[in-house]
């Protein structure tokens, strides 16, 4: 019962060591046991069968209930057996992962962590508890069986191993469809789980961008996915199973069948049956065991590996293959919008905190606001209400004539772009990422757009390039080239509202400086909250909790068009 060599090429610890070698012999010992009671229960209902002395018959009856009842011990032996081993030996290979990931420092991710030492050692107890444990038990308890046939009555031999044969070629054949399944079930699992997880992750992103609808369907497609491969492996394990179930209903009525034709004595057949009805359950355990194999090979390929990683091991990641060809310098205009931008943003009745109300709001095209609250989960409440995050109450707010409080998503998202401290973007393409506001994936036109916030270089040595899937939240971007890239987003097809809440936090300087030089000649309204305004923005608007103080005129603005836009 030790490791396969593939075990312990893969790092896991040995099955057969220390305390565990004398826990599979307690089992073997329990499955020889079993045998040794199916062949004297067998051996002493010929004897009782037979007839004789009341006297006689009573304790050959009292010794076929001492057998049961050994056999129950035994069972119950077993069981508790077998949960110390598979118990032992995944805290062994748990701690082994542990140990690894504080060594090395080099977790990538948290829920793969996670699964690994939760559901990949899942499988692996499974297939101790519920594989090697039937098998350390049932394949002496089958050999005794055989034993017991034999003595009872040679052809009886018959009965048992031609079913178990069938068996075994039967798994054999079903068993590689099963493991390649399985494989897939997992990986299915597993994009699932990182879909919804960046989904989560990022939902800030997403509900800006207008992109619930988009991610819903993203997660339905890999659900139904999921689906269809669970489906697909049930066939598989339903058919190991119902080969085990069958060969045990054969074996059965094999034992019948052979009687019969050969004119055995009743009580040899009743012996006979005695065996094979023991046996039911070890033979049904052959198929859930071939099952969980399958389950346990596909999760040793993940978990092998990370306790095999050695710390003095693990060199720094090789760095993409650069690639020039695809990025190339073009104008920092970004592309114009259908709706062009040349009204006026109006915020009435906006609140937060529950009850404080923000004085009304007029800002014309060009002017750069300034929310100043004093407290900043107040101004981010402020902004998420401008950028359609959160609720509004009972606030309105008019821009470009369009009333933002009732507007669908899709129309909102073409017209303010949002962006803050610590955003995460969903998990898509670079390409995508900076059109994400649009319905229709975008074109060349993000070209330029990359290159206006500095992310030419950075996506040219890019391993895909535009094409680069981007995952837990914006990975393998650094924080300041995501800031970018959210910069990027918020500045796609020129929509007539930006709304930034601390996004410059996440640019450094040179970003910050970059921000500033797109916002300077950026021809829509861009209200932000931030705390070196200087370095971002030339404010015109500070819109605080007691008034709205207009620090500059911009553009052809007049007070008359202030006072009209107020009315």
């Amino acid at each position: 019962m030790s490791a396969s060599p593939s075990d312990c090429t893969s790092g896991l610890p040995p099955l057969w060591a220390g305390k565990r070698r004398g826990q599979l012999s307690i089992l073997v010992g329990a499955g020889l046991g079993q045998a040794t009671a199916a062949g004297l229960g067998a051996h002493f209902v010929i004897h009782l069968l037979r007839g004789g002395a009341s006297s006689h018959q009573i304790l050959l009856f009292g010794i076929l209930v001492v057998s049961a009842l050994v056999v129950g011990a035994l069972r119950m032996v077993e069981r508790v057996i077998s949960e110390v081993l598979s118990q032992n030996y995944v805290h062994e290979i748990r701690v082994g992962l542990i140990r690894r990931n504080l060594a090395d420092g080099r977790v990538r991710n948290l829920g793969v962590a996670v699964a690994r030492t939760t559901n990949d050692l899942g499988s692996v107890q499974s297939w101790i508890s519920q594989g090697v444990t039937p098998l350390a038990v049932g394949i002496p308890l089958i050999l005794g069986a055989g034993i017991a046939m034999l003595l009872i009555d040679p052809v009886l031999t018959i009965t048992l191993f031609p079913p178990l044969a069938l068996l075994l070629i039967g798994l054999r054949w079903v068993t590689p469809t099963a493991y390649a399944r399985t494989r897939a079930l997992r990986k299915a699992r597993g994009k699932l789980a990182g879909q919804v997880a960046d989904t989560i992750l990022s939902s800030r992103a997403i509900r800006s961008g207008g992109g619930v609808s988009r991610e819903l369907k993203r997660v339905e497609q890999y659900s139904t996915s999921l689906v269809a491969a669970a489906t697909r492996r049930a066939r598989s394990a339903g058919a190991l199973r119902g080969m085990a179930a069958a060969s045990s209903g054969l074996t059965t009525a094999s034992a019948v069948g052979i009687g019969l034709a050969v004119g055995m004595p009743a009580s040899h057949v009743a012996a006979a049956l005695t065996v094979t009805g023991l046996l039911s359950a070890p033979i049904q355990d052959l198929g859930r065991a071939a099952e969980f194999r399958q389950t346990y090979r596909a999760a040793r390929r993940i978990i092998g590996p990370a306790v095999d990683r050695a710390p003095a091991g693990v060199g720094p990641t090789p760095p993409g293959r650069r690639r020039g060809d695809g990025i190339e310098s073009r104008p920092t205009v970004p592309p114009d919008v259908a709706e062009e931008s040349s009204a006026v943003l109006v915020v009435e009745s906006m609140q937060y905190d529950g009850d404080r109300d923000m004085p009304t709001l007029t800002a014309f095209r060009g002017d750069r606001v300034l929310v100043r609250t004093g407290d900043r989960r107040a101004d981010s409440v402020v902004l998420d209400q401008l950028a359609g995050i959160a609720g509004v109450g009972r606030a309105r707010i008019r821009l470009d004539g369009v009333d933002l409080t009732d507007a669908s998503p899709g129309r909102r998202r073409r017209l303010v772009g949002y962006g803050c401290q610590g955003m995460l973007h969903a998990r898509t393409t670079v390409r995508r990422a900076v059109g994400y506001r649009s319905p229709t994936p975008p074109g060349d036109e993000v070209l330029p757009l990359l290159a206006a916030v500095g992310l030419q270089d950075t996506v040219a040595r890019l391993p895909g390039q535009l094409e680069t899937l981007l995952q837990h939240g914006g990975e393998p971007l650094t924080i300041p080239e995501r800031a970018r890239l959210t910069l990027a987003r918020a500045l796609y097809n020129e929509p007539p509202l930006l709304v930034f809440d601390h996004l410059d936090a996440d640019l450094g300087r040179a970003g910050r400086a970059t921000m500033r030089d797109l916002l300077r000649s950026y021809p829509g309204v861009v209200v932000l909250t931030t705390d070196a305004p200087d370095d971002v923005v030339d404010v015109s608007v500070v819109w605080e909790t007691a008034a709205v103080t207009r620090t500059s005129i911009v553009g052809d603005v007049t007070v008359r068009d202030i006072t009209e836009a107020r009315r």
